[in-house]
C-alpha cells in the first residue's frame, strides 16, 4: 500500500475528494489541521467523519466553506436560525462562521464522539448577546 497523499483542505481538489469518498464509502479518515476545535480534537488526531449520520445540534460536522474545508461545532441548525441557513463555529474562536446551506454540512464527526450542547448554547447566547450590543 503506498503513502497517504496530504491534501490541503482549502482546495478544491480536497473537497472533491472527500464529497466522492464520502458519497460512495459513507466515511473518511483524516488528520485534524490546526487548534480551533481543541481540546476536544486536537491538532493531528485522527477523526471519522460520516455522511450516513444525520447532524444534529452540538455535533461536530465537515463543512465546506469560502476558505476551505472545516471541522466545527453545529452551533444552530435551520430550526434556530433565520433563513433556514447553518450555524458552525470552532469551539476555541470568538465568533460564528458565515452562515451555511444544508448541501455545504458535508458529514458528521463519529469517532472520537465530540457532540457537546452546552458548547453549542454557548456559541449562540455569546453570538445573540454580541448582536444585541450593536443595536443599543
Amino acid at each position: 500500500m503506498s503513502a497517504p497523499v496530504p491534501l490541503t483542505l482549502g482546495s478544491e481538489a480536497a473537497v472533491e475528494v472527500l464529497s466522492t469518498c464520502l458519497r460512495d464509502f459513507g466515511a473518511v479518515h483524516f488528520r485534524v489541521t490546526g487548534g480551533c476545535m481543541e481540546p476536544r480534537l486536537r491538532e493531528g488526531q485522527e477523526v471519522v467523519v460520516s455522511a450516513r449520520r444525520r447532524p444534529r445540534w452540538g455535533d461536530v460536522v465537515l463543512v465546506r466553506q469560502a476558505n476551505g474545508l472545516r471541522l466545527h461545532r453545529l452551533v444552530a441548525r435551520p430550526l434556530f436560525s433565520a433563513a433556514g441557513r447553518w450555524r458552525t463555529q470552532g469551539d476555541r474562536l470568538p465568533g460564528l462562521d458565515a452562515p451555511l446551506a444544508a448541501r455545504d454540512v458535508l458529514g458528521t464527526v463519529v469517532d472520537p464522539p465530540s457532540r457537546s450542547r452546552m458548547r453549542a448554547l454557548r456559541a449562540l447566547a455569546a453570538a445573540a448577546w454580541r448582536r444585541m450590543g450593536t443595536r443599543a
